[in-house]
């Protein structure tokens, strides 16, 4: 950082208010990221003043039985936290992420300010051009992946701080009904993303890493699809590297080549805004109650967007 992007020996100057057309893109890319069953666990709300788009949790829209330790949920919100990196990004705005920003504000999962003049990377853009097309496969053929798109995949992971290790298979093959890890030349099939640690953030960083995968998968041609939260025991997850020292499995996914599944369906984009006015205790019963989503200041043109879902309005 130089002197003067860092406003060191003058007053720092404020990035300009990003147009309306920045921000909305931002969160219609937020809500098209993928999320168990199509839950879509999130509430996004802009703060002008601030410029800092916010990422709620809905615990209206999590799985108690699926999703006990509400990991899936974190693991949405982190694919739709890309998402708005990716959108912001190619709006010309540098996207500043903070993860579990307030303690006080349990569901709370991340904030992203839209900063100042940036000039996206052709991977950014590349990635955010087919963010449309993407959405889970549930058909898949027997193609071969090549091994240069496996190691794109595995090196998108790493970008966003996680680990993409591929599987020949999930069939019962070692001990205590492990999952084998691919040869170099064998057929992959399956892969398990991975984290370091096994923390609420650690989540987040996966759910990122996830959709960089997706989208990177997406652009390739191949056909990706989250299969499954990685599963879990007592005596650790059944598709853990019993090498590894220091690893946290959390989502298994397909990978091959098949026909386009048809998108499953969004709700209507204004619904997971929230207004000033929000403060519907029955929405949201969780810790942090409604008086966290108290208190916010927004454009009037927000407002108005979230008005449109009550009146019938335009969905997303």
């Amino acid at each position: 950082m130089t002197a003067r992007s860092a406003g060191v020996g003058r007053q720092a100057i404020r990035p300009a208010v990003p147009a309306r057309q920045t921000v909305v893109r931002a969160l219609r890319a937020a809500v098209a990221a993928p999320s168990m069953h199509n839950t879509q666990p999130w509430r996004l709300r802009y703060r002008e003043p601030d410029q800092t788009i916010e990422m709620y949790a809905d615990p209206a829209r999590t799985l108690r039985h699926a999703d006990p330790d509400g990991r899936g949920v974190h693991i949405a919100c982190g694919a739709a936290v890309f998402n708005l990196r990716l959108a912001i990004a190619v709006s010309a705005r540098e996207p500043v992420i903070r993860l579990l920003p307030n303690a006080d504000e349990p569901l709370l999962l991340a904030t992203v300010r839209i900063a100042g003049r940036y000039r996206a990377r052709e991977s950014e853009r590349e990635l955010f051009s087919v963010a449309g097309d993407r959405h889970t496969h549930r058909k898949f053929g027997y193609r071969h992946v090549p091994a240069s798109v496996l190691a794109e995949l595995v090196e998108a992971a790493m970008l966003e701080g996680a680990a993409l290790r591929p599987l020949r298979d999930l069939a019962p093959g070692g001990p205590a009904g492990r999952a084998r890890p691919a040869r170099p030349r064998a057929s992959t099939r399956f892969a398990v993303l991975c984290t370091s640690f096994g923390g609420q953030a650690d989540w987040l960083r996966a759910g990122q890493a996830l959709q960089r995968v997706l989208l990177l998968g997406t652009a390739r041609g191949l056909t990706v699809g989250p299969l499954t939260l990685a599963p879990r025991t007592p005596g650790g997850s059944l598709v853990r590297d019993p090498g590894a020292r220091m690893e946290h499995p959390q989502m298994v996914l397909r990978l091959g080549y098949g026909p386009a599944d048809r998108a499953a369906p969004r709700g209507p984009f204004p619904a997971v805004l929230d207004g000033p006015e929000f403060t519907d205790p029955a929405r949201h019963s969780g810790p942090a109650g409604p008086a966290a989503f108290a208190g916010s200041v927004e454009p009037a043109w927000l407002a108005e967007l979230a008005g449109q879902n009550r009146t019938g309005g335009p969905a997303g």
